[in-house]
């Protein structure tokens, strides 16, 4: 998630680049909109999926560790004298 997280950012970063370097030049405007779109859209994707993850981890984890059978203790197995 992290080294995502950092292309995320540098990818909107550049985006903010290309609006400064437009100059006013409407195409190259509506090319860095359309850059800090997808960077938005992208982060979006990528945090959702983080999300989901996370949830689906969380409950496989709760599922296997109460299926887990206990073992009985020494105390209860030995025979009676």
């Amino acid at each position: 998630m992290n080294i995502l997280a950092i292309v995320a950012a540098l990818y909107i970063i550049y985006s903010g680049f290309l609006f400064v370097a437009a100059q006013g030049n409407p195409k190259k405007i509506q090319d860095a909109r359309t850059s800090l779109f997808n960077a938005i859209i992208g982060t979006a994707i990528l945090l959702g999926a983080w999300a989901i993850t996370s949830v689906v981890v969380n409950v496989v984890n709760q599922v296997v560790v109460s299926s887990v059978p206990t073992l009985p203790s020494a105390a209860s197995c030995a025979s009676p004298q």
